[in-house]
Protein backbone atom coordinates (compact mmCIF):
# COMPACT_ATOMS: atom_id res chain seq x y z
CA UNK A 1 0.00 0.00 0.00
CA UNK A 2 2.89 2.16 0.84
CA UNK A 3 4.45 1.09 -2.60
CA UNK A 4 1.34 2.09 -4.38
CA UNK A 5 0.96 6.45 -2.46
CA UNK A 6 4.69 6.32 -4.35
CA UNK A 7 3.74 5.71 -7.34
CA UNK A 8 0.95 7.80 -7.24
CA UNK A 9 3.20 10.90 -6.46
CA UNK A 10 5.91 10.85 -8.60
CA UNK A 11 6.96 14.74 -8.07
CA UNK A 12 7.59 14.20 -4.93
CA UNK A 13 9.88 10.87 -5.29
CA UNK A 14 11.50 12.87 -8.20
CA UNK A 15 11.96 16.17 -5.72
CA UNK A 16 13.17 13.34 -3.05
CA UNK A 17 15.78 12.00 -4.79
CA UNK A 18 16.92 14.80 -6.55
CA UNK A 19 17.57 16.56 -2.72
CA UNK A 20 19.68 13.34 -2.11
CA UNK A 21 21.46 13.69 -5.04
CA UNK A 22 22.30 17.28 -4.49
CA UNK A 23 23.28 17.53 -0.99
CA UNK A 24 25.86 14.18 -2.44
CA UNK A 25 27.01 16.39 -4.77
CA UNK A 26 27.63 19.49 -2.69
CA UNK A 27 29.26 17.10 0.37
CA UNK A 28 31.49 15.29 -2.08
CA UNK A 29 32.79 18.33 -3.26
CA UNK A 30 33.25 20.24 0.45
CA UNK A 31 35.04 16.86 1.11
CA UNK A 32 38.62 17.65 2.61
CA UNK A 33 41.62 15.42 1.18
CA UNK A 34 44.41 15.45 3.48
CA UNK A 35 47.42 12.64 4.20
CA UNK A 36 46.68 12.52 7.88
CA UNK A 37 43.22 13.03 10.06
CA UNK A 38 42.55 16.02 11.61
CA UNK A 39 44.42 15.66 14.72
CA UNK A 40 45.33 18.79 16.41
CA UNK A 41 47.92 18.35 19.53
CA UNK A 42 47.04 21.23 22.14
CA UNK A 43 50.83 22.76 21.00
CA UNK A 44 52.15 26.08 20.56
CA UNK A 45 55.26 27.34 19.43
CA UNK A 46 57.51 30.38 19.96
CA UNK A 47 60.45 31.20 17.42
CA UNK A 48 62.38 33.81 18.39
CA UNK A 49 65.64 34.39 15.89
CA UNK A 50 67.98 36.28 17.81
CA UNK A 51 71.63 37.69 16.63
CA UNK A 52 74.85 39.12 18.73
CA UNK A 53 74.12 36.46 21.45
CA UNK A 54 75.59 33.67 23.22
CA UNK A 55 73.21 30.72 24.12
CA UNK A 56 73.59 31.87 27.40
CA UNK A 57 72.84 35.37 26.61
CA UNK A 58 70.16 34.63 25.05
CA UNK A 59 68.38 32.31 27.75
CA UNK A 60 69.68 35.58 30.20
CA UNK A 61 67.91 38.31 28.35
CA UNK A 62 65.16 36.88 26.16
CA UNK A 63 64.21 32.99 26.98
CA UNK A 64 63.53 34.06 30.93
CA UNK A 65 61.02 36.73 29.83
CA UNK A 66 59.43 34.53 27.10
CA UNK A 67 58.94 31.24 29.77
CA UNK A 68 58.10 34.43 32.54
CA UNK A 69 54.97 35.19 29.99
CA UNK A 70 54.22 32.16 28.34
CA UNK A 71 53.54 30.48 32.05
CA UNK A 72 50.98 32.76 32.77
CA UNK A 73 49.06 32.26 30.13
CA UNK A 74 45.68 30.41 31.22
CA UNK A 75 45.34 26.31 30.62
CA UNK A 76 48.81 26.37 29.99
CA UNK A 77 50.32 23.14 31.05
CA UNK A 78 54.29 22.48 30.19
CA UNK A 79 56.43 25.12 28.46
CA UNK A 80 59.75 23.91 27.20
CA UNK A 81 62.75 25.66 25.76
CA UNK A 82 65.34 24.95 23.86
CA UNK A 83 68.30 28.13 23.43
CA UNK A 84 70.68 27.94 20.77
CA UNK A 85 73.16 30.36 19.27
CA UNK A 86 70.80 32.05 16.81
CA UNK A 87 67.53 30.93 17.81
CA UNK A 88 65.05 29.94 20.83
CA UNK A 89 62.53 27.56 20.55
CA UNK A 90 59.91 27.28 23.25
CA UNK A 91 56.89 24.53 22.82
CA UNK A 92 54.07 25.68 24.79
CA UNK A 93 51.53 22.70 25.58
CA UNK A 94 47.90 23.37 26.82
CA UNK A 95 45.59 21.04 28.59
CA UNK A 96 42.92 19.06 26.39
CA UNK A 97 39.77 20.84 25.91
CA UNK A 98 41.33 23.96 25.56
CA UNK A 99 40.34 26.81 22.94
CA UNK A 100 43.50 26.92 20.93
CA UNK A 101 42.35 30.05 19.01
CA UNK A 102 42.32 31.91 21.80
CA UNK A 103 45.62 30.40 23.14
CA UNK A 104 47.41 31.34 19.94
CA UNK A 105 46.13 34.70 20.60
CA UNK A 106 47.21 34.81 24.31
CA UNK A 107 50.70 33.45 23.12
CA UNK A 108 51.08 35.92 20.44
CA UNK A 109 50.13 39.06 22.90
CA UNK A 110 52.74 37.84 25.23
CA UNK A 111 55.83 37.48 22.88
CA UNK A 112 54.94 40.67 21.16
CA UNK A 113 56.57 42.93 23.62
CA UNK A 114 59.82 41.11 23.42
CA UNK A 115 59.94 41.75 19.44
CA UNK A 116 61.29 45.47 19.98
CA UNK A 117 64.26 44.23 21.97
CA UNK A 118 67.75 45.39 20.36
CA UNK A 119 69.03 41.71 19.97
CA UNK A 120 65.81 40.07 18.72
CA UNK A 121 65.46 40.14 14.99
CA UNK A 122 61.81 38.60 15.18
CA UNK A 123 59.53 36.01 16.92
CA UNK A 124 57.68 33.22 14.71
CA UNK A 125 54.53 31.63 16.55
CA UNK A 126 52.96 28.42 15.17
CA UNK A 127 50.30 25.90 15.53
CA UNK A 128 51.46 22.17 16.18
CA UNK A 129 49.56 20.40 13.59
CA UNK A 130 50.54 17.14 12.17
CA UNK A 131 49.61 18.39 8.54
CA UNK A 132 52.13 20.84 8.89
CA UNK A 133 54.80 18.94 7.38
CA UNK A 134 55.55 20.27 3.93
CA UNK A 135 52.67 19.41 1.58
CA UNK A 136 55.06 20.72 -1.13
CA UNK A 137 58.49 21.03 -1.90
CA UNK A 138 60.30 23.37 -4.32
CA UNK A 139 64.00 23.82 -5.46
CA UNK A 140 65.64 26.32 -7.48
CA UNK A 141 67.86 24.61 -10.28
CA UNK A 142 68.39 27.93 -12.61
CA UNK A 143 71.90 28.96 -12.32
CA UNK A 144 71.25 32.42 -10.58
CA UNK A 145 73.61 33.99 -8.09
CA UNK A 146 72.14 32.81 -4.51
CA UNK A 147 72.73 36.35 -2.81
CA UNK A 148 70.31 37.77 -5.93
CA UNK A 149 67.93 34.85 -5.81
CA UNK A 150 67.60 35.54 -2.28
CA UNK A 151 66.90 38.94 -1.96
CA UNK A 152 64.07 37.90 -5.08
CA UNK A 153 62.96 34.93 -2.98
CA UNK A 154 62.25 37.22 0.04
CA UNK A 155 61.10 40.31 -1.44
CA UNK A 156 59.02 38.39 -4.48
CA UNK A 157 58.80 34.90 -4.73
CA UNK A 158 57.54 33.66 -1.18
CA UNK A 159 54.65 36.50 -0.71
CA UNK A 160 53.36 35.07 -4.13
CA UNK A 161 53.22 31.35 -3.16
CA UNK A 162 51.91 32.51 0.17
CA UNK A 163 48.98 34.52 -1.47
CA UNK A 164 47.94 30.69 -3.41
CA UNK A 165 44.37 29.79 -1.40
CA UNK A 166 44.96 27.08 0.74
CA UNK A 167 48.72 27.96 2.19
CA UNK A 168 49.41 28.93 5.40
CA UNK A 169 53.08 29.93 5.28
CA UNK A 170 56.51 29.58 3.30
CA UNK A 171 59.51 28.32 4.89
CA UNK A 172 62.97 28.80 2.76
CA UNK A 173 66.21 26.96 3.41
CA UNK A 174 69.43 27.65 1.78
CA UNK A 175 68.73 31.32 1.46
CA UNK A 176 72.93 33.52 1.65
CA UNK A 177 72.41 37.16 2.56
CA UNK A 178 75.13 39.56 2.20
CA UNK A 179 77.26 41.40 5.08
CA UNK A 180 79.88 43.96 5.41
CA UNK A 181 83.38 42.48 6.34
CA UNK A 182 85.84 44.71 8.35
CA UNK A 183 89.32 43.88 8.39
CA UNK A 184 91.29 46.08 10.44
CA UNK A 185 95.43 46.31 10.66
CA UNK A 186 96.38 45.68 14.47
CA UNK A 187 99.53 47.79 14.02
CA UNK A 188 97.46 50.80 12.74
CA UNK A 189 94.86 50.11 15.40
CA UNK A 190 97.89 50.44 18.14
CA UNK A 191 99.35 53.77 16.81
CA UNK A 192 95.62 55.50 17.34
CA UNK A 193 95.40 53.70 20.31
CA UNK A 194 92.00 52.36 19.08
CA UNK A 195 90.33 48.62 19.69
CA UNK A 196 88.23 46.76 18.04
CA UNK A 197 85.49 47.55 20.54
CA UNK A 198 85.78 51.40 19.73
CA UNK A 199 85.78 50.80 15.84
CA UNK A 200 82.04 48.79 16.35
CA UNK A 201 80.96 51.41 18.75
CA UNK A 202 81.56 54.67 16.47
CA UNK A 203 80.37 52.32 13.28
CA UNK A 204 77.07 52.03 15.10
CA UNK A 205 77.06 55.68 16.47
CA UNK A 206 77.50 56.79 12.85
CA UNK A 207 74.33 54.42 11.28
CA UNK A 208 71.43 55.12 13.67
CA UNK A 209 67.59 55.70 12.64
CA UNK A 210 65.63 56.97 15.73
CA UNK A 211 62.78 59.23 16.85
CA UNK A 212 63.38 62.94 17.72
CA UNK A 213 60.30 63.82 19.45
CA UNK A 214 57.19 65.82 17.88
CA UNK A 215 56.39 68.82 16.59
CA UNK A 216 52.76 70.30 16.70
CA UNK A 217 51.54 73.00 14.26
CA UNK A 218 47.77 74.12 14.97
CA UNK A 219 46.10 71.01 14.27
CA UNK A 220 48.54 68.61 12.98
CA UNK A 221 51.02 66.82 14.70
CA UNK A 222 54.22 65.39 13.06
CA UNK A 223 56.66 62.72 13.80
CA UNK A 224 60.36 63.90 13.69
CA UNK A 225 62.97 60.89 13.18
CA UNK A 226 66.92 61.32 13.09
CA UNK A 227 67.73 58.95 10.27
CA UNK A 228 71.66 58.23 9.30
CA UNK A 229 71.91 54.93 8.04
CA UNK A 230 75.45 53.70 5.72
CA UNK A 231 73.63 53.13 1.59
CA UNK A 232 76.71 51.58 0.83
CA UNK A 233 80.36 50.00 1.41
CA UNK A 234 82.06 53.21 1.01
CA UNK A 235 80.33 55.45 3.43
CA UNK A 236 81.31 52.69 5.44
CA UNK A 237 84.51 53.12 4.82
CA UNK A 238 84.68 56.86 5.39
CA UNK A 239 82.96 57.34 8.19
CA UNK A 240 84.85 58.80 10.67
CA UNK A 241 86.25 56.21 14.00
CA UNK A 242 88.31 59.00 16.07
CA UNK A 243 89.82 62.38 15.60
CA UNK A 244 93.74 62.80 16.54
CA UNK A 245 95.07 66.85 16.45
CA UNK A 246 91.61 68.33 14.90
CA UNK A 247 92.53 65.55 12.35
CA UNK A 248 89.71 62.86 11.33
CA UNK A 249 90.60 59.28 11.35
CA UNK A 250 88.62 57.05 9.23
CA UNK A 251 87.60 53.37 8.77
CA UNK A 252 89.40 53.32 5.60
CA UNK A 253 92.57 54.47 7.70
CA UNK A 254 92.70 51.30 10.00
CA UNK A 255 91.54 48.54 7.63
CA UNK A 256 89.62 47.18 4.67
CA UNK A 257 86.14 47.05 4.36
CA UNK A 258 84.73 44.96 1.48
CA UNK A 259 80.92 43.18 1.33
CA UNK A 260 81.07 39.58 1.79
CA UNK A 261 78.53 36.85 2.27
CA UNK A 262 77.40 35.41 5.38
CA UNK A 263 78.26 31.99 6.80
CA UNK A 264 76.23 29.25 5.45
CA UNK A 265 74.21 27.97 8.17
CA UNK A 266 72.21 25.64 6.05
CA UNK A 267 73.55 24.07 2.57
CA UNK A 268 70.83 22.88 0.37
CA UNK A 269 72.38 20.40 -2.89
CA UNK A 270 69.50 19.61 -5.74
CA UNK A 271 70.84 17.77 -8.44
CA UNK A 272 74.32 17.98 -7.16
CA UNK A 273 74.54 21.48 -7.13
CA UNK A 274 73.88 24.50 -4.29
CA UNK A 275 69.91 25.19 -4.37
CA UNK A 276 67.33 27.23 -2.40
CA UNK A 277 64.29 25.24 -1.14
CA UNK A 278 60.88 26.66 -0.54
CA UNK A 279 58.26 24.38 1.79
CA UNK A 280 55.33 25.08 1.54
CA UNK A 281 53.15 24.76 4.20
CA UNK A 282 49.09 24.52 3.86
CA UNK A 283 46.55 25.46 6.37
CA UNK A 284 45.16 23.01 8.99
CA UNK A 285 41.45 22.87 6.50
CA UNK A 286 42.56 23.37 2.99
CA UNK A 287 42.38 20.65 0.77
CA UNK A 288 46.03 19.40 0.20
CA UNK A 289 44.99 18.49 -3.66
CA UNK A 290 43.57 21.33 -4.65
CA UNK A 291 46.27 23.47 -2.87
CA UNK A 292 48.80 21.87 -4.29
CA UNK A 293 47.69 22.01 -8.05
CA UNK A 294 47.71 25.77 -7.37
CA UNK A 295 50.95 25.65 -6.50
CA UNK A 296 51.63 23.70 -9.58
CA UNK A 297 50.07 26.38 -11.71
CA UNK A 298 52.17 29.25 -9.92
CA UNK A 299 55.15 27.02 -10.82
CA UNK A 300 54.48 26.85 -14.20
CA UNK A 301 53.93 30.44 -14.77
CA UNK A 302 57.24 30.98 -12.89
CA UNK A 303 58.87 28.66 -15.17
CA UNK A 304 57.35 30.21 -18.12
CA UNK A 305 59.58 33.16 -17.89
CA UNK A 306 62.50 30.57 -17.92
CA UNK A 307 64.55 32.24 -15.02
CA UNK A 308 64.52 30.53 -11.76
CA UNK A 309 64.12 26.98 -13.42
CA UNK A 310 61.88 25.80 -10.15
CA UNK A 311 61.84 22.20 -9.92
CA UNK A 312 59.08 19.97 -7.26
CA UNK A 313 61.38 18.28 -5.21
CA UNK A 314 58.68 16.74 -3.07
CA UNK A 315 54.82 16.70 -3.24
CA UNK A 316 52.75 14.89 -0.50
CA UNK A 317 49.51 15.52 -2.42
CA UNK A 318 50.87 12.43 -4.73
CA UNK A 319 49.95 9.68 -1.45
CA UNK A 320 46.40 11.33 -0.51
Amino acid sequence: MSFSRFVHNPVKVTMFFVALVLMGTLSYRRLALNLFPDLRTPRITVIATTRGLTPAEAERRVSEDLERGLVSIEGVSNVTTYTRERNIVVHVDFHWGSDMEFAYLDVKKSVGTLETRENVEKIDVFRFDPNAAPLMTLAFTGRVNRVQLTNLIENSLRPKFETVEGVAYVNANGLSHQEVLVFVNEDIMAQYNLTPENILEQIKNNNISQSAGFVIEGNQEMALKFVSRFKNVDEIANSVIAMMEDHPIRLRDVGEVVLGRTIDEVIVRQDGRESITLDIIKEPDANAVLTARRVREVVAQLNARGLYGIKIAADQSLEV
